[in-house]
């Protein structure tokens, strides 16, 4: 619809309403000439969701304070059918405003759709809920109360000019000492849902005990139906309005002879990522890897390859390659260096060939071996290596990289990286997420690293 202004509710309306008619009749199936069958063909469709931001979905003046998730009462689509009815039987707006206010809901000429059930297939656009809506408001909030000073969101600035964000991250065009004019999000992640869903209810109560209302926005309302969303339309990513700014990339494919579970790779880096070896199947757009001509590997560097290998396939029987025999397996020291490795479009590379893309972050068991912790590294370089077995013409092939860890704790590091040993081996199936890093002066004048995880960005 043309703006400038935001179209009234009986404008949308009219809007919809041919538009309905038309989705009516293609769910009972119409006959239509189309590409792939210039003889006409049946062709059934269903509309699946509405996608919008927040003044399209909520706007009328209820209450929406209450943020105790478990005692909410949720709304059902026949009820909601009922209150817009009502609505649509009285003409004058005074009327129709009382019933907006106690029913929460006015006519849409989406309620005539046969099969659609408004209050489960309407969706609160999450960039506009969270980032672009939320966000903003505190800033302003907490701007005006003097919370945050120009001075702040100097430091602030200096400490963001630090990052080092890899090439395929889109830093902020504006300065932060700007006040945040614009706010942006490249991705948002599915990963701990439950806890993302706790953490977003507690924000509310707290809002609703700082600031009470008229400053708890309808906006605010709608961030605990994001689990719900997210559950039945899968991630965020494939109906946020984002993507009618930006395009996605398209994948290709390469066929292989190996069978390529999409959900396993997936779960290697977070849930399996203590059992991977290394040379599990690897997604088609990885492959074929660059591989340059084989050579020598370091020789620290091989002794901690040697211990990964008899740790993970729990052989103590494998011995050094100088010591083999036909009676004996071994671990093969000639390796293949490549210098970047493509994970369902997200690009890692070494350290070498570019600094930004060669940083990431992958799980760990704890030095006191009692709880599992991500760390951040640095990819120093990628290689293949593949391990022999008594001569035999058998291989089995291992992608791995060697990144010198980060201490324990992501948020906040000192500067360098852990002594090498067998954990600088890792399979890159297991890496994580790429992550940013930059300096900050701290407490008595250290500056330690502090690092940021980044949403890993997957393309299927």
């Amino acid at each position: 619809m043309q703006g400038p202004k935001e179209a009234k509710t009986n404008e949308i309306n009219h809007y919809l309403r041919p538009l309905v008619v038309e989705l009516n009749q293609l769910y009972g199936s119409v006959v239509m000439f189309t590409a792939q069958c210039p003889s006409d063909a049946l062709v059934c469709a269903a509309l699946l969701l509405v996608a919008c931001n927040i003044p399209a979905a909520y706007s009328n003046a209820v209450d929406y304070s209450g943020f105790v998730f478990s005692e909410w009462v949720h709304r059902t689509d026949a009820k909601n059918c009922c209150g817009a009815e009502l609505w649509r039987m009285f003409s004058s707006n005074a009327q129709r405003n009382r019933l907006e206010r106690e029913n929460g809901v006015r006519w849409s000429e989406l309620h005539d759709l046969v099969y659609f059930n408004l209050m489960e297939c309407t969706v609160i656009d999450p960039i506009h809920n969270l980032y672009l809506r939320t966000a903003k408001m505190l800033i302003k909030k907490w701007r005006s109360s003097g919370l945050i000073t120009d001075a702040h969101l100097a430091e602030m600035q200096l400490d963001a000019n630090k990052l080092v964000l890899p090439e395929d991250y889109m830093p902020l065009g504006t300065k932060i000492g700007w006040d945040f004019p614009f706010m942006k999000a490249n991705d948002i992640s599915m990963a701990y849902l439950d806890e993302a869903h706790q953490s977003l209810e507690a924000f509310c109560r707290e809002c609703e005990k700082l600031y009470k209302v008229p400053f708890l926005l309808p906006n605010i309302y709608p961030h605990l139906h994001l689990q719900e969303t997210v559950l039945n339309f899968d991630p965020v990513y494939g109906y946020w309005l984002f993507s009618f700014e930006r395009c996605n990339a398209t994948s290709t494919s390469t066929v292989t002879s190996i069978q390529f579970d999409i959900n396993a790779f997936l779960d290697s880096s977070e849930i399996n990522f203590d059992i991977v070896k290394g040379n599990e199947p690897l997604p088609s757009s990885t492959l074929p890897l660059a591989l340059k001509r084989e050579i020598s590997m370091d020789q620290s560097n091989y002794e901690y390859l040697l211990e990964y290998y008899c740790k993970t396939y729990n052989n103590q029987t494998l011995v050094y390659y100088c010591q083999a025999d036909h009676s004996n397996n071994f671990v093969n020291n000639w390796i293949q260096i490549f210098e970047s490795i493509d994970l369902l479009r997200q690009i890692y590379k070494s350290k070498t060939k570019n600094q930004r893309r060669s940083l990431m972050q992958a799980l760990f068991e704890t030095s006191d071996g009692r709880s599992i912790k991500p760390y951040a590294g640095q990819i120093q370089y990628l290689f293949v290596n593949t391990a022999v077995k008594s001569f035999a013409s058998h291989a089995s092939q291992h992608e791995a990289l060697f990144p010198p860890r980060a201490g324990e704790g992501v948020e906040v590091n000192e500067v360098g990286f852990e002594d090498d040993s067998m954990t600088s081996i890792l399979p890159v199936h297991i890496i994580c997420y790429p992550v940013t890093v930059g300096k900050h002066l701290g407490l008595e004048g250290k500056v330690p690293i502090c690092v940021i995880s980044l949403p890993q960005k997957i393309y299927v």
